[in-house]
């Protein structure tokens, strides 16, 4: 009977004797207690009263107490001594516990002579046919064996689990549906997973989809008993992949275990092996290993490629099968002498080849020792040094035939050290200086140096030391044995780091009777110099003569040439549409198109007619200038407005920056021949410039005691001029490009006649420009003033302008420079405010302006503007100037675009057009005038 079956007896019994002693006597009870209790060998049964007096005591209770029932019947529990040896305190606790549920079970120790006996005690009360409690019935089993059991299989299993836990190997144990019940250390460190992450998780978790899409695990092999051993791939928590043997088996009915053994470092071996393996297959080098007796047991293919034997041909025969026999007997027995001793041993060897072909070889041998140090292999290495051994060969016989050349040389060779003492010395330091052989060595070389050349000869010879790659050149005055003094000449080479030189090497010749021969050519020379002085001097002007009137020819010629094509160009236009316009058929669309077109083509004729003549005018002096009063930046202005539409065609902006007011701007000067001057540089600066911008615009020039003149530019960033070209670019008739398919259209007659232009009204041009990046032309004129008393206003305005900084500092940020110069004039003219003027072109632009200038007083900000608009600007310029008053100026001023203003930080708002009282009331409220 097992435990579970015992407890349900006891159960059982328990209510039936219940059931019955209600339904009889007293005497009764106890026969039938007799009758059925002391059948029971596994189970002990105590009956009391209510007052806990015995009334039933089992044939099992007497083996158990060691009481018989004689001994024990009408007595009290507590007055039984054996009884306390079964913890009778917990039987106390158990009566009051069963008077209140009705039963009560636990586990009580017994002490016993050999140790503990394990009870388990069911308690239940006794009801009277009231259903009162008349008394108790203690059911006692022998739980002993059981516990001992259960305490053995525990420890078991625990141990159990600590091997399966520091087994090496990775471990799962789980259920036959797969799902694991226990993970070991190794399988967590693995792959990565902590072992509450793994259990209770199928055993597919450490598998990819696709590995079981190509391995299924094989759980029906398993319940057939098979254990399964095949190398896998599982996932590691990180997604990587981990190569194993995976050893599975069933235990039990219900469990499996699956053993996981790490390959990684077996494939890395492979990997390495077969590295290893290429590397030798594929070594330029010949690798030959032997057995301890020379035998040969393999080689790599470069074997075969040297001495034509194959590998079949020469395995387990001995290595002396190459052998020349050309070395001696000696050299072989230091070779196995060294190996022998487990060293390694490095030389040449002279060998043949199977085609009877001999080669040398440069060799290393290696002794390969196993686990416990014994030699069982020798690893060869060879390089084929044939050629190495021949160019040696070679180099010895050079030395000899340059030693030969040395040794007979009419030039002076000497070797000197670091410190120019003499290391050697040539032959013909006899036959050249006068110096026996071994007379200098030792002495510096220097002292015989001339002391008129000795500290340039020091310098080149400092800087020998200091480099060894150049000759250096010498030439020098050395003193001869006899005391004269002669001139040599050569070179020096610095050969320090040579191991056989190890010096300075210089090689000299003696050229004393050429020196003499050049200094009296030299004297020659300069009388004829003198005597040809003024023949140079007239043929040097007949040159210059000569080479401008070529000049002036080539220009003329390329002249005429441009102007038959710019005369043809257009008089093909006119003629040809002319002639089209006969045509009765043609759409009066077209003919309107057609007329357009003559009538431009006339207008650009008209255009190169006026040049030409106007070059022939200014030549012979038939233009004069009229002067008259012109307010500079009206002029300005107006040309602005003429430009400003071309350079919007071409979207390239246009700027203007004035100088002075309108009042110290009006001058006394010709305002057509000025006009002319800068529309010709503006039209040229327009034409020239693909990418930028275009800026013009004026200042004073001081010169002592007086402003004198006035400083007109135009600015491009176009293509610019190259330097050679810049002083002749203002020439009539010349270009840069000459070439009519490298050249815009022109005759090259713009800058000439705006240079004439310009020296009519008393200035001149110039220029500084830089090839492909752009040019700037500058006009010099008269400062004229009209309003006399200006001067000294101008004039002190301008010496307190240097003592007193300006009151504001205000930012303009608008990309229109019409706007821009309104605002300015606004701001300046009409305001008359002391301020600094700062212009921004876009809202990039502005916020770096303000992040750099920390004196800004007021921000005028457009709010429609390229590359950032006003909003976006507005916004960061608030992020790091909060107090920085900001006014929005734009062609909107709808509610919601004022409100989108305000939102994004602006402090006021003003609407395009600005009127001037507007911009006054706005600007009263941050700038104080």
């Amino acid at each position: 009977m097992n435990k579970n079956s015992t407890n349900q007896e006891l159960h059982d019994e328990v209510k039936r004797l219940r059931l019955q002693l209600t339904e009889k006597s007293e005497s009764a009870q106890v026969m039938l207690l007799d009758n059925i209790m002391h059948s029971s060998t596994k189970m002990s049964v105590v009956a009391t009263d209510i007052d806990l007096n015995v009334i039933f005591f089992s044939r099992r209770a007497e083996q158990i107490f060691g009481y018989k029932a004689s001994e024990v019947i009408s007595k009290n529990l507590t007055e039984i001594h054996a009884m306390e040896k079964v913890e009778f305190s917990r039987i106390e606790n158990a009566i009051k516990i069963i008077k209140k549920t009705g039963n009560y079970e636990c586990l009580v120790n017994q002490k016993i002579e050999n140790g503990i006996r394990h009870l388990k005690l069911k308690a239940s009360c006794i009801l009277d046919k009231n259903k009162n409690i008349s008394g108790f019935v203690l059911l006692t089993t022998d739980e002993t064996k059981e516990i001992i059991a259960e305490k053995k299989l525990q420890k078991s299993e625990k141990k159990f689990r600590e091997v399966i836990d520091n087994a090496g190997d990775g471990i799962l144990i789980g259920n036959m549906n797969g799902n694991i019940i226990i993970a070991n250390k190794s399988i967590c460190e693995l792959t990565g997973y902590t072992k509450s992450e793994l259990t209770g998780k199928h055993i597919g978790f450490i598998f990819s989809k696709k590995m079981l899409e190509e391995e299924p695990l094989q759980f029906d092999e398993l319940d057939k008993g098979k254990t399964i051993i095949k190398e896998r791939r599982i996932k590691g928590k990180k997604g990587n992949e981990i190569p194993i043997e995976m050893n599975s088996k069933r235990l039990d009915n219900k469990k499996y275990i699956a053993v996981f053994r790490d390959l990684t470092e077996r494939e890395k071996t492979k990997v390495l092996i077969k590295k290893l393996s290429t590397a030798v297959k594929q070594s330029a080098n010949t690798i030959v290993i032997t057995d301890t007796d020379g035998n040969i047991e393999y080689t790599n293919p470069e074997f075969t490629k040297l001495t034509g034997y194959t590998a079949e041909e020469v395995i387990g025969k001995n290595f002396r099968i190459i052998n020349a026999g050309k070395l001696p007997k000696e050299h072989y027995v230091e070779l196995w002498q060294t190996i022998t001793q487990g060293n390694i041993w490095k030389g040449k060897f002279h060998n043949e080849k199977k085609n009877g072909d001999y080669f040398w070889e440069q060799v290393t041998i290696t002794p390969i020792k196993n686990e416990s140090g014994k030699i069982i292999n020798y690893l060869a290495i060879k390089e084929d040094i044939t050629a190495r051994k021949k160019a040696e060969e070679a180099l010895k016989e050079n030395e000899e035939y340059f030693r030969t050349l040395i040794e007979n040389s009419t030039d002076v060779i000497s070797i000197l050290d670091d410190k120019g003492n003499i290391m050697y010395e040539s032959p013909a330091h006899k036959y050249v200086l006068g110096y026996r052989k071994g007379e200098l060595a030792g002495k510096n070389s220097f002292e015989l140096v001339h002391p008129d050349d000795r500290d340039r000869i020091l310098v080149q010879f400092t800087k020998l030391l200091k480099n060894t790659k150049k000759f250096e050149n010498v030439n020098f005055r050395y003193l001869h044995k006899d005391g004269t003094w002669l001139h040599l000449e050569g070179t020096g080479k610095n050969l320090l780091n040579s191991p056989k030189i190890n010096g300075i090497v210089v090689n000299y010749r003696d050229v004393s009777a050429r020196k003499k021969a050049e200094q009296e050519l030299k004297r020659q020379n300069e009388e004829y110099a003198s005597l040809n002085e003024e023949y140079l001097i007239q043929n040097e002007e007949l040159i210059k003569a000569k080479e401008k009137a070529e000049e002036s020819e080539r220009l003329k010629t390329e002249f005429i040439n441009n102007m038959s094509h710019e005369i043809r160009t257009p008089m093909n236009g006119i003629l040809g549409f002319s002639q089209l316009l006969y045509k009765r058929e043609l759409a009066e669309e077209k003919r309107k198109h057609y007329i357009n077109i003559i009538q431009n083509s006339g207008n650009k004729l008209m255009y190169i007619i006026n040049n030409i003549l106007e070059i022939s005018k200014l030549g012979s002096e038939q233009i004069k200038s009229s002067d008259k009063n012109v307010c500079l930046n009206d002029l300005l202005l107006e040309l602005f407005s003429i430009f400003e539409i071309k350079s919007k065609q071409n979207k390239i902006p246009l700027y203007l920056k004035k100088g002075l007011s309108d009042k110290e701007s009006t001058i006394m000067t010709d305002p057509k021949i000025l006009k002319k001057v800068l529309s010709n540089l503006l039209d040229n600066a327009l034409k020239f410039t693909n990418n930028g911008f275009v800026e013009f615009g004026y200042r004073l020039v001081q010169k002592k005691h007086a402003l004198s003149q006035l400083e007109i530019y135009v600015k491009d960033t176009g293509i610019g001029i190259r330097p050679e070209k810049q002083k002749i670019i203002f020439e009539p008739f010349s270009q840069e490009e000459t070439k009519l398919t490298e050249k815009i259209d022109g005759l090259g007659l713009g800058l000439a006649i705006s240079k004439e232009n310009a020296k009519l009204i008393g200035g001149k041009i110039t220029l500084i420009s830089e090839k492909g990046k752009g040019s700037t032309f500058f006009v010099t004129i008269p400062y004229k003033i009209v309003y006399k008393e200006t001067i000294k206003e101008l004039l002190s305005a301008t010496k307190l302008k240097k003592l007193v900084k300006d009151k504001y500092t205000i930012l303009i940020a608008e990309d229109e420079e019409v706007n821009y110069l309104y605002l300015e004039t606004l701001l300046i003219d009409e305001s008359e405010l002391t301020c600094k003027i700062l212009h921004a072109k876009n809202g990039q632009e502005s916020v770096t302006i303000c992040k750099d200038n920390s004196h800004i007083d007021l921000v005028l900000m457009d709010l429609k503007m390229p590359i950032m608009n006003g909003y976006e600007a507005t916004k960061l310029i608030k992020e790091f100037c909060p107090d920085l008053p900001i006014v929005a100026q734009t062609a909107y001023s709808t509610t919601e675009e004022i409100d989108k203003a305000m939102s994004a930080g602006c402090d006021d708002f003003i609407s395009k057009p600005i009127s001037e009282d507007d911009f006054n009331e706005v600007i009263n409220k941050f700038i104080k005038c």
